[in-house]
């Protein structure tokens, strides 16, 4: 089998600068392949200079990306989103019309659901658990409770709670090619 001038060690040096040549004169030097503006997503924890000489990095913290431009929707869809714009927030509080359940308080009422007086009462006798049929075995024995009283519970109920506003992730370091 012939290998040819190609496959030889001068030809792999010879294609391996050409690759290097390339690389180097789009990147602006280092041998680096991401161009000044290019993110670089990484699981490892080194700043990319130590990787690439010569370039300096900004290190992206705390932010998802997410695609530039305008999505074509409208109304409440519609984004329009500028590249290197931020935004979003990692908490957010419900308005009263987004959860769709105004601010609003339980007051107690007066009449059929909150008085007091007496109230007369009916409990089970014990041959229920006989199996005897018919309403007048299980219900027999009557008492009276007086002067029943509901304690009133006037805070505010609303849906404003502050939930956690984050989907499913997965945290890799991201860096911001400078120069």
């Amino acid at each position: 089998m012939s290998t040819g001038k190609y496959l030889d060690y001068n030809g792999l040096v010879y294609f391996w600068g050409k690759v290097k040549d390339y690389i180097d004169s789009h990147s602006g030097g280092g041998g680096c392949p991401y161009e000044v503006g290019d993110i670089y997503i990484t699981t490892k924890t080194a700043n990319p200079s130590t990787v690439w000489s010569g370039t300096t990095w900004e290190q992206i913290k705390g932010r998802f990306l997410v695609a530039a431009g305008n999505n074509g929707a409208s109304g409440d869809e519609a984004l329009n989103l500028t590249a290197g714009g931020t935004g979003g927030e990692t908490n957010h509080k419900l308005t009263a019309a987004e959860s769709g359940v105004p601010a609003h308080t339980h007051k107690p009422g007066s009449g059929k659901y909150f008085s007091t007086g007496s109230a007369t009462f009916a409990k089970a006798s014990n041959k229920a658990a006989t199996g005897s049929s018919g309403i007048s075995d299980i219900v027999r024995e009557t008492g009276t409770l007086s002067n029943p009283t509901a304690t009133a519970n006037n805070t505010a109920a609303d849906a404003s709670s502050v939930h956690n506003n984050l989907p499913p992730y997965l945290a890799v370091n991201m860096w911001k090619r400078l120069t």
